[in-house]
Formats: structure tokens, sequence, C-alpha cells
């Protein structure tokens, strides 16, 4: 009977430290972060790891808007080689756009990648100013230069932007 609760335990412990390891979730602040980072931040911080994920992809990029900017991609891309998060400085060096495409990054309110539009308009209400992006994408705008962008098709959040510009 020892024996056989021994091996028990033995493969219970296998089984779990084989597991993959699920990512907590990363809190995100509407306008101003995602986990410890703030916008404005000197981008030097991005290649520390602050997010738990791995950094997969960075560089420069001279053809966003006209402008230089650095990018910053964590964790793995999807099949439309979006990754979980997308993190842009500028030619200063300082973090002006964190682009979320997963649901593992989650606002106070629950908010995150997946939820609802009906959720996203009684989190916000009013203070949401909604735009049409081609027939497909609805844009819903909280805050001015500095704020974030909810990205809705098929009533569902598709893409967060935190952004500053």
């Amino acid at each position: 009977m020892k024996r056989q609760f021994s091996g028990l335990c033995l493969s219970l412990v296998l089984a779990m430290t084989s597991l993959p390891a699920l990512a907590a979730n990363i809190q995100m602040t509407a306008g101003e972060s995602v986990g410890s980072v703030k916008l404005g931040a000197a981008d030097s911080v991005l290649k520390k790891n602050p997010f738990g994920l791995p950094l997969s992809k960075s560089g420069k990029d001279t053809e966003y808007e006209g402008q230089t900017v650095y990018y910053y991609f964590y964790g793995k891309p999807d099949a439309n080689n979006s990754y979980p998060l997308q993190v842009y400085s500028d030619v200063k060096g300082k973090v002006f756009i964190f682009e979320v495409n997963s649901p593992q990054f989650v606002l106070p309110s629950g908010l995150k990648i997946g939820s609802s539009e009906a959720d996203l308009l009684k989190a916000y209400g009013n203070k949401l100013k909604k735009q049409k992006r081609g027939s497909i994408y609805i844009k819903y705008s909280l805050g001015d230069r500095k704020g974030t962008d909810f990205y809705v098709k098929n009533q569902k959040i598709t893409q967060i932007l935190i952004r500053s510009y």
C-alpha cells in the first residue's frame, strides 16, 4: 500500500511539472500602462522582459506613418501574425503605443480581448467616441491624445491600443 501511494505521488508530481505554466493575467490601465510599464517610459526597460513574455522580435521601422519607430513584439504570433503584445517607441526612445492582441491583458473593469461590445459600452458608456472603420471594424476611443482605442469586430473586442500621440 505504501509503495503504491509513493508511486502515485511521484506520478502526480511528474504530471504536474510537465504541464505548461498558465500565463497570469497582466493588468492594464486605460490611457496609461501595461503591467509596470507606462506610456512615456524609456524603451530600455522593454529589453528586460517586464511582461513575463519572451521578446520575440524587435527592430526599427521607418514606414510607420512617416515616422521612425522602434518595435518590441512579445510572445508567439497568431495566425494573423499578430503578437500578444506589440510595443512601439519613438526616436527619443519613449514608449508611445501598447498594442494588445491577447486576452491575458486585462483592464480593471475586466475588459480584455474577446470581451463583448456590450460589456465595453457598459464599462465606459458615453465616455467613448465611436468611429466606423470600414465595413468590418468599429473603433471606440477613450480619451484624447493620451487614451485607449478598442477595435470591435462581430461585437467582440479584437484589439486594444493604449497610446499617446
